[in-house]
């Protein structure tokens, strides 16, 4: 086979799994869709077993697929061939905290920013892992520098959100929902969060007015509704209260 011929070959069973993905599972099934574009990323390997994006898309579909262990295998062996491949240590990294292995996803969005310093997301789920591990300080500083990147990024906004009401900053906490929604005003989590905040710190109702914007963008948001009936309670509005408790069991 000519070099001209293996390169269309491996650029074929490449390309194509990702769009097949998308238009198969709309007509037919998704998980049968996954199954196809395993099939296609070993048919590039085929051609070229040494292509590290192959490695790494395969990964990525196995992970979407719950085939965690096979997922790791194949990022490690894009790593193999390609160590600095932040995309695959980023890759790995979500594996990894799929797997509740928080210590060594760590690792692996370290290197991942190692090798991409402005790597955004990879920045954030590192924030969002040291949440979960409650290195709230450590986590803060992750979003920052995530927003430092992209100051647009919503999922950085909210995880610092989230993490400053961990440490029962309310304040803050209800200003970075502000920041995020002064980005994009129809943000349910972030309507619903402020409303919270407000609600923790004691003002009703403002947090009243925010799970009424929430639910005006996700009307069937059984959280918004519970919320909703707590902050009419503190006014002291039972019946109110109590028809929002039955809104949210009925969802």
């Amino acid at each position: 086979m000519s070099g001209g011929t293996l390169r269309r070959q491996v650029l074929m069973w490449v390309s194509l799994p990702l769009a097949v993905l998308w238009i198969v599972s709309a007509w037919v099934d998704y998980d049968i869709a996954k199954r196809f574009v395993t099939v296609a990323y070993d048919r590039a390997l085929e051609f070229k077993p040494d292509y590290a994006d192959a490695f790494m898309n395969r990964g990525n579909v196995l992970r979407m697929m719950k085939r965690h262990d096979e997922a790791l295998g194949a990022f490690d062996r894009a790593l193999t061939l390609n160590p600095r491949h932040a995309q695959a240590h980023y890759n790995r990294g979500n594996v990894l905290r799929d797997l509740g292995r928080y210590d060594e996803a760590l690792v692996s969005y370290g290197s991942a920013i190692s090798n991409d310093p402005n790597f955004a997301e990879a920045l954030c789920n590192l924030g969002f892992t040291l949440r979960e591990m409650r290195r709230y300080e450590q986590a803060l500083d992750a979003y920052s520098r995530a927003l430092a990147v992209r100051p647009g990024y919503a999922d950085a906004h909210m995880g610092y959100g989230l993490t400053l009401t961990h440490l029962g900053r309310l304040e803050d906490a209800a200003d970075a929902y502000d920041r995020l929604l002064a980005i994009d005003p129809h943000h349910a989590d972030a309507l619903m969060n402020r409303g919270n905040a407000l609600q923790d710190l004691g003002r009703p109702e403002d947090a009243l007015a925010c799970y009424d914007k929430a639910l005006a963008v996700k009307p069937d948001s059984a959280e918004a509704h519970y919320n909703r009936g707590n902050a009419l309670r503190s006014l002291l509005r039972i019946g109110e209260a109590l028809a929002e408790y039955e809104r949210a069991l009925a969802i």
